[in-house]
């Protein structure tokens, strides 16, 4: 019986603490962004392909949820990797999020679009860029 109560009492407390997360980013605390941008950038140097394409969504998600702190040196460097990507899909990638990030109307111009999905982001920027 103690320890049906004692599993019960951490699941509960796991859930409530899962659901107290606020996924949503705050524009406030753009100091914090800025940091986060740093390290998506030292990111988009690494070895590992799969590192360097979660970064590229990630900034793409960053950019729409906070577009308000600086990403020309972003831009300078998913140009690059456009340019010299390892990989073909690091390639593409880099191309898609760049121009995403160039576009001054792509908060109007993407709006609609759920970032949940990220093969569906990747698939309707595709669209909105042709």
């Amino acid at each position: 019986m103690k320890k049906f109560l004692f599993t019960t009492l951490i699941l509960s407390f796991c859930v409530s603490v899962i659901y107290a997360q606020n996924d949503s980013y705050n524009n406030e605390d753009t100091e914090f962004y800025c940091k986060a941008l740093k390290q998506y950038l030292f990111n988009l140097s690494h070895h590992n392909a799969g590192i360097v394409e979660s970064t590229i969504i990630q900034l793409m998600k960053l950019n729409r949820e906070c577009p308000d702190i600086p990403y020309q040196m972003t831009i300078d460097s998913l140009d690059a990797a456009a340019k010299n990507g390892r990989t073909a899909n690091i390639r593409f990638l880099a191309f898609i999020a760049s121009r995403y990030l160039q576009d001054p109307a792509n908060p109007e111009l993407f709006s609609e679009i759920k970032i949940e999905d990220d093969e569906q982001l990747i698939t309707m920027l595709l669209d909105r860029l042709q």
